[in-house]
């Protein structure tokens, strides 16, 4: 996964790289849900040398990876990208995002749902915004991102799709006195079921971001601080829930540095009653450098997997990036 047509794999024992052939000269995944060990998908876009940016889905078949087709704009002021998918059966599954117009400054959603056949773009209002999904039924998803109220101004919300259309579902509460103009997010969502899902984002203030949590209940969405305040731009970017009481958050923060650049990772922990911060490794380098965890997963109690990247800086400025892996035990986060 990353800027690269080439993925990683774990059999269990390691990690492997496996390369998808056939795709463009540039290529960028941005995410990947495995409903199996033989049906796995990751999204994206695309870019051939000099050519416009398009949409990128590829799946696994347990054998190879392959190029799906995948609708969505394609014009050289248009930016399309997918950094969300869900997939509940090997017959339906939303991939969402957006396309950024770089002349207009503007985003205008992307929802493509997959109907066991081929890849469907469905229309949404122009105001929405998606940054994460969580299919559960043909006629059952969720999706949280923005929702445009005015000129540059827009409110963190709830989508859901009911079968037939997609519909602003609720506002993302912000904290008690604080101005729903100051939030920044969501990013993400996690969703063990349709009665348990959890999404991250923050707050702005004029020392920093509180990074926050909302969680889903079947009922209604609550808001809670992490603990966690980081400077302007860093945060929480990805969760993992693993039950109500079990839920990890990653991301990033920035820190001083020669080069004003420096960034640390950053993990957090629900355990049902409080937030807490985690100690993250970060690869040591001689000068600094930057440690981004940019997505968290997981395959069971003990067995939660955290990526980003790594990359040293040197006399030109920051290195090239390297994969970064961490495993979470039970006990602590360790470097694969």
């Amino acid at each position: 996964m990353g800027d690269s047509t080439t993925v990683l794999h774990w059999n269990g024992t390691s990690w492997a790289p496996v390369t998808i052939t056939g795709l463009a000269a540039f290529v960028s995944l941005q995410a990947v849900d495995a409903l199996s060990s033989s049906d796995v998908w990751a999204t994206g876009y695309s870019s051939p040398t000099g050519g416009p940016e398009k949409t990128l889905i590829v799946h696994w078949n347990g054998t190879a990876w392959k190029q799906v087709s995948s609708p969505g704009p394609s014009s050289t002021n248009l930016f399309p990208g997918l950094p969300a998918v869900s997939m509940d059966s090997a017959t339906d599954g939303w991939a969402v995002g957006g396309v950024y117009h770089n002349k207009t400054n503007t985003v205008t959603p992307l929802a493509l749902h997959w109907n066991g056949t081929s890849w469907q773009q469905v229309t949404t209002s122009p105001a929405f915004s998606f940054t994460g999904v969580a299919s559960f039924s043909r006629s059952n998803a969720t999706a949280v991102g923005s929702d445009q109220t005015g000129t540059f101004t827009f409110t963190p919300v709830t989508f859901h799709w009911n079968g037939t259309s997609w519909a602003l579902a609720t506002d993302l509460p912000p904290p008690q006195g604080v101005p729903a103009s100051q939030l920044t997010g969501p990013h993400g969502l996690s969703a063990p079921s349709a009665t348990d899902m959890w999404t991250v984002g923050g707050y702005f203030t004029s020392t920093g971001v509180n990074n926050l949590a909302w969680h889903w209940n079947g009922t209604r969405w609550t808001v809670m601080s992490t603990s966690l305040v980081t400077p302007d731009g860093s945060g929480v970017i990805a969760e993992a829930a693993i039950s109500p009481a079990n839920v990890w958050a990653v991301g990033f923060t920035n820190t001083a540095g020669d080069n004003g650049n420096d960034q640390a990772p950053v993990s957090v922990h629900w355990n049902g009653t409080s937030w807490t911060s985690v100690t993250t490794p970060d690869p040591p380098g001689p000068n600094g450098g930057s440690t981004v965890l940019n997505g968290v997963s997981h395959a069971g109690l003990g067995n939660v997997w955290a990526v980003g990247s790594y990359a040293y800086n040197g006399a030109g400025g920051l290195g090239i990036p390297h994969t970064l892996i961490l495993r979470w035990n039970g006990t602590r986060w360790i470097r694969t």
